[in-house]
């Protein structure tokens, strides 16, 4: 990945090798649980961590007529 504030310069054509192997060059990627982008850009994280969310309040929903308040706090603390 290559970082570009820049957006009048393109560095689509770089090409990075490593002791004759080419590096493939990636948009995004996934580091220490963070999507981070070329640009610097919090979109594609910020959309990850919304879907995450949603999908385990939506468990906790279904759950919410099955297990005790106290355990429903205990599990969205550690969900959420």
């Amino acid at each position: 990945m290559i970082f570009n504030f820049n957006r009048k310069r393109n560095v689509d054509n770089v090409i990075l090798r490593i002791d004759n192997e080419q590096i493939p060059q990636v948009n995004y990627t996934n580091f220490l649980g963070l999507i981070i982008d070329d640009k610097l850009n919090w979109d594609r994280h910020i959309l990850y961590t919304s879907s995450k969310m949603s999908k385990n309040i939506g468990v906790l929903n279904k759950l919410k007529t099955l297990l005790p308040p106290h355990i429903l706090f205990l599990l969205y603390n550690t969900l959420v």
